[in-house]
Order: structure tokens, then sequence, then C-alpha cells
């Protein structure tokens, strides 16, 4: 395992992940300068619950579908 890439907690807007047991995680940076971050961790309940007691009030959007920006019809 290697580090590819480091931020600052500050700087994640929301989680995103699945209801289901597929391991897929989306750190939302909402930054036009750096892409989200998506990746694979198979404790992702454990990751997203130590990220919620350390960032109060981050948002955590979980389900089977996933949209990090709002439609607009």
């Amino acid at each position: 395992m290697a580090i590819e890439r480091v931020v600052q907690l500050a700087s994640i807007k929301h989680v995103g992940m699945s209801n289901l047991r597929d391991d897929w995680v989306s750190f939302v940076l909402g930054s036009p300068n750096e892409p989200d971050i998506f990746f694979s961790c198979v404790f992702k309940t454990e990751l997203v619950t130590r990220l919620s007691l350390l960032m109060r009030g981050l948002v955590i959007n979980i389900g089977p579908t996933y949209i990090p920006f709002p439609i607009c019809i």
C-alpha cells in the first residue's frame, strides 16, 4: 500500500458511499482545482464513523445511488 495523495480533513465537504457491501467511498472536496477522491476501503463504515467523530457536522450520503451535485431539469 502506498500513499498517493494527502488532503486536509477540513477540505472534505461530504462523504458518499452506497448501502451495499462494495467497499467504495468518495470524499467530495468541492474544489475546482482538485478532483474528488474515490477509493476502496474494507472498513468503510468504521472509517466514516471515525471521520464523523472528528468532524462534527460532516455530511454523509448513503444510498443505492449517489449523485454529488444537484441535477437541474
